[in-house]
């Protein structure tokens, strides 16, 4: 489980150079830390070099780093808006600046999380501007552990208690009324932009108007089989909606009903629809737009 995603090595890596510390700084060669250091730099190496020898690809849909990366580190996603997630970095900022010290001679868990912190950033980030972009806000979703420890626990420890509970009226305050601006609150008193193709309802839609064949528009060249993920999705989910929905692999199906409704995923492309070269003998009979979908209810010319 440990090494379920390349990036957990960070993990395991910020655990070793806290040992490294521990022996450089506080001398402490303890059994445990030796056996610890030593096992887990054996596994990693051992999983590197499986990695690197049976990775096929690297992510081409990841970005190049903007300018606007280093004003935010992704904050804004973790945080729920820009505004938030600049706080919390300014904050996260000045605590570890003005407690370095005493968290260095604690040596505990807060100091593990600076390094686990600083490693999540500084890897990726090498290796994207060295070989290809690798980092994206999910892939180091488990910052946000460190990143709230270390607000809570270095806030608390401030000297000052105008200092601490100014800073506690900072985080508190404006991440509450964040709420009334996001989807947390937004859900009771208006709709909601969906952030997902809208599959329910264009099944619903489907069923409602009687015709139950469909199919969707696959994808040219099938990238990471992607049209596999999409047609095993759409079948489990229609099970749900109606038993009788029958769906067609057009590609593979010399017999087509003659009527159908095509969906079409616009959430993974620009491209307008074009009619399948299966469906050249179709017309489009109507069609019904939802969010990152669109319905298409083709039928036979006679």
């Amino acid at each position: 489980m440990l090494f379920s995603h390349a990036f957990s090595i960070i993990v395991i890596i910020s655990i070793n150079f806290y040992i490294f510390l521990l022996w450089i700084i506080k001398k402490n060669f303890s059994k445990n830390n030796i056996f610890l250091f030593l096992s887990t730099s054996i596994s990693s190496l051992l999983f590197i070099l499986i990695y690197i020898n049976n990775i096929s690809h690297t992510p081409y849909w990841i970005p190049e780093f903007k300018s606007s990366f280093f004003t935010n580190y992704y904050f804004s996603s973790f945080f729920g808006s820009r505004i938030l997630g600049l706080l919390h970095l300014i904050i996260l900022i000045y605590l570890i600046a003005v407690q370095f010290n005493k968290v260095l001679k604690k040596f505990d868990i807060e100091l593990f999380f600076i390094i686990l912190l600083l490693l999540s950033y500084i890897i990726p980030i090498a290796y994207s501007f060295i070989f290809k972009p690798i980092l994206i806000d999910r892939y180091i979703f488990f910052v946000l552990i460190p990143i709230l420890y270390l607000v809570s626990v270095l806030s608390f420890d401030l000297k000052s208690i105008y200092k601490k509970y100014t800073f506690i009226f900072l985080l508190v305050a404006p991440s509450f009324l964040n709420h009334f601006s996001e989807n947390t609150f937004k859900q009771f008193y208006t709709n909601i932009y969906p952030s997902k193709p809208e599959v329910r309802k264009s099944l619903e839609h489907i069923v409602k108007n009687n015709n139950l064949n469909y199919s969707f528009v696959s994808v040219e060249n099938n990238p990471h089989k992607i049209n596999f993920i999409y047609e095993n999705y759409l079948k489990k989910y229609s099970k749900k909606i109606d038993k009788n929905l029958m769906y067609f692999n057009y590609a593979n199906n010399t017999e087509l009903p003659d009527d159908i409704w095509l969906i079409y995923f616009t959430d993974i492309t620009n491209e307008k629809f074009i009619k399948p070269i299966e469906f050249k003998d179709y017309m489009i009979k109507s069609n019904k737009i939802f969010n990152h979908l669109e319905l298409y209810q083709l039928k036979k010319k006679d």
